[in-house]
């Protein structure tokens, strides 16, 4: 126990008042000052009356049990009168007694884990090492395990568990903290406050490497938590991480085949270098694709990375960041991420690369299917998904920097079409941009366009008699579909 864990106790069960200094060590034992001496170990809780001027000068501030006054404020002690010192002894002992038989305990709970036992044995008997019910749950929110030697309490966890997953109202809670990155760094535990439940709850990060990967969730039943608790869910946690790791227990959170792609992203140039020639071929025809989350959560961008693990298995599929990452070279894939709801509503784009077929190339490629996505916001298409293949012209116009140059590049008969379509409210430009896409079919646009032959044939004409236009001619086709798509970019009209 730390001095401050020892000075709560003190203070809630004798009389006594505390003052906190510079220093919070880790208490491991106690020793009786016999006066004189000059105390100087800072593991150790020293009790008794003490010399004052000793401690001004002192290198390694000592903690003190004393009933001596005026301790300087720099060190960390528990000030009590003579005659409650005999109960402040027996509290402090009781303490450590407990806080011994505590660490015993763990170490024996710790060393299962080293046997041939069940991620659910652990799970079990880390819940009656807590006297809590436990859940375990993925980046997802989906449960693992949860403790059935201390059963759920809570009728609404009851339900949800039976269904695989947390409740509806945490998971609103956890995605609250997250956007803001409230949440530890490290197996640090902290609190998820839930109105409709009456019982509290505790969590802690399960990390393998830096990566987190799960939850650990401690029910109070209606008891309470307690610094305890606050203490030993974390360490649990870690033994925990290191169990799922060893084991491979559960294969979609604790692979981390991937790791060599987010170092080509965060890697410096010697370590991306360094992969990319450890691992410089690729399937003909990969590409990478990425697809932004509708809220950015971690929740949420886990559920759409489990769908996809099941949609479209043995892919290589990853978070990084606020994004999944997608690399394949099945082509066919793209339809079936496309023409899935489940994926659809909860993402807001799907930006696809080029293609390429070294690791070298992944983070050039990786920056061209997020700049399918701008560029697909950009021009306001209404598809989510935004191959790079269909924007390259877009691409280069946007490296233009003199858009003055690009303005004068729009061809003048669309200017007139523009005017025309302003003053009668007709669709002119629009016709013979359609027109122009389906390579001057008259069939195919008037069937893109939902018209009469006849109609299309009598907007053609008009079109032709407003700009004299020759769409015979090649090169005028060509600085026409270089108009429209410039106008893409700069929404002139």
């Amino acid at each position: 126990m730390n001095f401050t864990e020892i000075a709560k106790i003190m203070e809630k069960s004798c009389d006594c008042s505390v003052n906190i200094g510079k220093e919070n060590p880790e208490i491991t034992h106690f020793s009786f000052l016999s006066g004189g001496e000059q105390p100087n170990d800072t593991s150790c809780l020293y009790i008794g009356d003490i010399d004052v001027k000793n401690l001004r000068d002192t290198e390694r501030i000592p903690c003190l049990l004393t009933t001596t006054k005026g301790v300087p404020c720099h060190v960390s002690y528990i000030y009590t009168s003579k005659k409650e010192l005999m109960n402040c002894m027996n509290v402090l002992t009781s303490a450590f007694f407990r806080s011994n038989d505590n660490e015993s305990r763990f170490r024996h709970l710790k060393g299962l884990a080293k046997e041939n036992v069940s991620i659910s044995e652990l799970i079990n008997k880390s819940a009656l090492f807590l006297d809590r019910s436990m859940v375990l749950t993925d980046l997802g929110f989906k449960v693992l395990e949860h403790s059935t030697s201390v059963s759920i309490t809570d009728p609404l966890w009851q339900r949800y568990i039976e269904k695989g997953s947390c409740t509806f109202e945490f998971i609103n809670a956890m995605n609250e903290l997250m956007p803001a990155q409230s949440l530890p760094k490290t197996s640090a535990c902290f609190q998820v406050t839930c109105t409709s439940s009456t019982e509290e709850k505790l969590c802690s990060q399960l990390f393998i490497g830096n990566r987190p990967v799960a939850y650990l969730v401690l029910l109070d039943n209606n008891r309470g938590l307690t610094a305890f608790h606050r203490e030993y869910l974390p360490k649990i946690s870690e033994f925990l991480s290191a169990f799922i790791s060893m084991h491979n227990t559960y294969p979609d959170i604790s692979k981390n085949d991937t790791e060599f792609y987010i170092k080509l992203l965060d890697g410096s140039e010697e370590e991306i270098n360094k992969i990319s020639e450890s691992k410089a071929a690729l399937a003909k025809h990969t590409f990478c694709m990425v697809l932004k989350a509708i809220h950015h959560s971690r929740h949420e961008l886990f559920f759409i990375k489990r769908t996809l693990d099941g949609l479209i298995p043995g892919n290589v599929i990853f978070i990084y960041r606020e994004l999944i990452v997608v690399i394949s070279s099945d082509s066919g894939i793209i339809d079936s991420i496309e023409n899935n709801e489940e994926v659809l509503k909860n993402v807001s784009e799907i930006g696809i690369s080029a293609e390429f077929n070294s690791v070298a190339l992944f983070p050039e490629n990786f920056q061209l299917a997020q700049e399918a996505c701008r560029i697909g916001k950009q021009i306001g298409a209404s598809s989510k998904v935004h191959r790079y293949e269909n924007y390259r012209f877009l691409h280069l116009l946007n490296h233009v920097s003199d858009v003055g140059l690009l303005k004068s590049y729009i061809h003048p008969a669309l200017y007139r079409l523009h005017h025309y379509d302003l003053e009668h409210d007709s669709e002119l430009v629009e016709t013979l941009k359609v027109f122009l896409r389906v390579s001057c079919s008259v069939k195919d646009a008037s069937d893109a366009l939902f018209l009469h032959r006849n109609t299309l044939n009598y907007r053609m004409s008009k079109i032709t008699e407003l700009t004299g236009l020759d769409l015979n001619d090649a090169e005028t086709v060509f600085r026409l579909q270089c108009s429209y798509q410039i106008n893409g970019i700069l929404h002139l009209f």
